[in-house]
């Protein structure tokens, strides 16, 4: 087991990992970067277990999809924060529709309540997504490719639902 040589294969992969991680899903650099550390991590534990060759064409795209987890991995701890303490008093009754029966009005808080536990990167494609947005629309008026803000959209879209079992 050469350690070297797995630091040079993960240190020339890791340039295209933080990129991929900041413009498929949006991260920011520090934050692109820990999960560029946490799938190195566990990439080096398959390594030393012998259960990965470095020299194996599929070996980048072992590193690939665990980058891919890492980054799931991340977005679920933050997705599952608990809503701060501002958050947590009963909120006010909108002064919307009086039509609106109160069990509809209260499933309307939750849902609002359940958008707010998200990161605002998160929320505003579930925002977006709730709202009938296209991903295409969305992603030009965010300067994002339309692949990308599709796999946000569906990402934000998993831990709104998430949110709203518990």
């Amino acid at each position: 087991m050469d350690e070297q040589a797995f630091g040079d294969f993960i240190e020339r992969w890791r340039p295209r990992l933080v990129a991929m991680g900041r413009e498929r899903y949006g991260l920011r650099e520090d934050d692109a970067e820990d999960a560029y550390q946490a799938a190195s991590l566990k990439v080096f534990a398959a390594y030393r277990q012998g259960r990965m060759d470095l020299e194996h064409p599929r070996a980048p795209g072992y590193l690939l999809q665990t980058y891919d987890w890492a980054i799931r991995d991340y977005w679920r701890t933050i997705a599952r924060k608990p809503l701060p303490s501002s958050w947590e008093e009963e909120p006010a009754r909108p002064d919307g529709d009086p039509t609106l029966p109160a069990e509809q009005e209260d499933e309307v808080l939750r849902v609002r309540a359940a958008l707010y536990a998200l990161v605002p990167e998160m929320r505003a494609a579930a925002e977006a997504r709730l709202a009938g947005e296209s991903h295409r629309e969305l992603g030009s008026r965010c300067d994002l490719k339309p692949g990308a803000m599709l796999v946000r959209m569906r990402i934000a879209w998993d831990f709104l639902r998430v949110a709203l079992q518990q």
